[in-house]
């Protein structure tokens, strides 16, 4: 793609998220963002958890809080009135005026006994709160863009600068990507962009050479390079940090990079450079409530806030809608073990056997690799001549897209929209061959159909009390089998590795 024609889809695809962001989006959670962002802006950040139903992680808030910062900034009439927090993130503001603004605006505002207004600017509004996925959508293209580019992860005959803008291009034009971030306004894309760079650079530092390819072969620089960095390490453990303290669906990847981390060579120091990165970022993302005097509910809220929604799947098409959507996911299921257990507990062997089958294979291959230190100088130094061709890096996202899409389809307490998170990872592997930008499609579509068919914009059933018409339940059980089967065949694909039918022809492949 030559850069005249990814200038203008760069800009059509600016404008067409500029447009779908002004849409009221989903209505639920739009209207407990805005919440979120006008309280911690007007009372601070001790009252978050007090006066709204803020049930996050501590970094999203963060996010929001500037945001109704400056939109209380544009409106003084809503930043100096009175407010009464009524069900759930229902707020009434009124002015010394006698003037009085309710947020959401009820249907019936024309007929009220006592006439509210809606929030002034509310459309402004609404697209302010989506802006932080939206900002995210493009920081995830520029990491596609770094990774197919120079990286390699699409292989080493398309590391250029033009596979890269059509990775990019594929992102911000996906469909789904589209509908999750810029019309529905969720923030998946924030917590994805940081688990897509912790992996990134894991898998940069596995393949044995420098992020931006450019330290000379044989020079100091370029030998301290090709051997794992603890400074590299250290960032990919606060990145994954980073999208865990946003959305805890960053969290199933944890051992992907503690297992990435021991089998890179490294082992207890890289290690413990994940671990010393990701407790800097907790601190920093923690110091706030602290200084606040709430850090405490905050770190405690983290763990109990998983279950605030205890349902087997909250409109995800996985296993569990199967078995009956919106039941508790804490009741006795099977033998007195709850649904959510046996989600976690199969979830966790599928894991255990993916990474296994992986170390057991690495552990044949070293066995069977040139013992001659002159054979490994060899290779090393042939590898170093072409340029690494990002196999780790594309093993790595493989692996990290296959647990992200099992832990969806397993896990209880999943979202129509907890299928994102695969879809980075997918696209950085797109230019691989044939299946990968199959199973991206059928990723794309699954999580699509998904959205579409409970958007209560579109009139679809969104809650627990709205009934499935014939068409949208046959319509749902489709979706469940096509979602099931893309991930069924995206694990059976990563449980072999990208560069393993390179091994034995002659060439130094690093390889996980």
């Amino acid at each position: 793609m030559s850069k005249s024609t990814f200038r203008i889809v760069l800009f059509l695809s600016i404008l067409v998220r500029g447009v779908l962001g002004f849409l009221p989006g989903y209505g639920p959670d739009i209207v407990q963002m805005k919440s979120w962002a006008l309280m911690s802006a007007k009372e601070g950040m001790s009252s978050v958890f007090d006066t709204t139903t803020y049930d996050y992680p501590p970094l999203f808030i963060l996010l929001v809080r500037p945001i109704g910062e400056a939109y209380l900034g544009m409106h003084p009439e809503i930043a100096n009135a009175s407010v009464r927090r009524g069900d759930g993130d229902v707020l009434v503001f009124r002015t010394s005026e006698g003037v009085t603004f309710r947020h959401p605006t009820p249907r019936t505002l024309a007929h009220s006994p006592r006439p509210m207004r809606p929030l002034p600017g509310d459309r402004l509004f609404t697209f302010l709160i989506k802006f932080p996925a939206l900002l995210f959508d493009f920081v995830i293209a520029a990491a596609l863009y770094w990774l197919v580019a120079f990286r390699a992860s699409w292989g080493l005959e398309r590391r250029m600068l033009e596979s890269g803008r059509v990775a990019a291009v594929l992102w911000l034009c996906n469909p789904a990507v589209l509908w999750d971030t810029a019309y529905w306004g969720l923030p998946d894309s924030i917590h994805s962009a940081f688990a897509l760079l912790a992996v990134g650079i894991a898998g940069s530092v596995l393949d044995g050479s420098a992020l931006d390819g450019s330290a000379p072969v044989g020079s100091e620089e370029g030998r301290a390079r090709s051997e794992p960095s603890a400074r590299l390490w250290f960032l990919a453990g606060g990145a994954l940090a980073a999208g865990v303290l946003m959305k805890p669906l960053a969290a199933p990847l944890v051992p992907l990079l503690v297992w990435a981390a021991v089998w890179g060579g490294a082992r207890l120091r890289a290690v413990f450079a994940l671990a010393f990165g990701a407790a800097i970022v907790a601190l920093a993302l923690y110091l706030p409530f602290a200084f606040a005097g709430v850090g405490a509910t905050a770190l405690r809220r983290l763990f109990s806030d998983l279950d605030v929604m205890p349902y087997t799947s909250v409109n995800a098409h996985n296993l569990w809608w199967w078995f009956g959507s919106w039941r508790n996911a804490n009741d006795p299921l099977l033998f007195g073990v709850s649904a959510r257990t046996v989600g976690l507990s199969t979830f966790l062997v599928l894991v255990t056997i993916l990474l296994g089958s992986r170390s057991i294979s690495r552990t044949r291959h070293s066995a069977a690799a040139p013992a001659s230190s002159l054979d490994r100088a060899r290779g090393h130094l042939e590898s170093a001549q072409r340029g690494s061709d990002g196999t780790s890096t594309a093993d790595l996202a493989l692996l990290a897209a296959s647990i992200s899409a099992v832990f969806f389809f397993i896990s209880t307490h999943m979202h129509e929209n907890h299928l994102f998170m695969v879809l980075p990872f997918l696209t950085a592997l797109a230019g691989r061959g044939a299946r990968f930008r199959w199973l991206l499609i059928a990723a794309s579509l699954g999580l699509l159909s998904n959205l579409a068919l409970h958007d209560p914009n579109l009139g679809m059933p969104a809650s627990a009390n709205a009934p499935l018409t014939r068409w949208v339940s046959v319509a749902s059980q489709i979706s469940t089998a096509w979602i099931g089967a893309t991930v069924g065949l995206l694990f059976l694909t990563s449980l072999r590795s990208i560069g393993r039918d390179l091994v034995g022809r002659g060439s130094f492949h690093p390889e996980l």
